[in-house]
């Protein structure tokens, strides 16, 4: 079960900007946030993405809807680490960790985003 503890192991404030890890699953049927996982003791979103792993092609449309989940603009994101790795951690610039937390909450619980409206 997916809960405020388990989100705030995947991102993390860094003065005015979030850091946010993800795990990637390239050529996937649709985009879509999938879960939050652990590997190595380390806790990750896992985001599945229908674009291939070839030529950063997966990476920029990682970056493209993480920005639409987020609600601001793909300048806003880049990609601090993993180029080249299923592994990332995502810069979001000028955002609150509650803000990101909560439409994390929103993709991973739908159900519970009802009952907070």
């Amino acid at each position: 079960m997916t809960s405020k503890t388990n989100i705030l192991q995947i991102i993390k404030q860094t003065n005015n900007d979030v850091l946010l890890f993800v795990k990637i699953v390239p050529n996937s049927q649709e985009n879509s946030v999938v879960e939050i996982l652990e590997y190595n003791n380390k806790y990750y979103l896992k985001v599945k993405i229908k674009e291939v792993a070839k030529e950063f092609k997966a990476n920029k449309e990682l970056l493209s809807y993480l920005s639409k989940i987020f609600n601001t603009s793909k300048n806003q994101l880049s990609l601090e680490q993993g180029e080249s790795m299923p592994f990332k951690t995502i810069k979001i610039k000028n955002n609150s960790i509650n803000i990101i937390q909560e439409k994390i909450l929103q993709y991973l619980c739908p159900n519970e985003r009802s009952k907070h409206e």
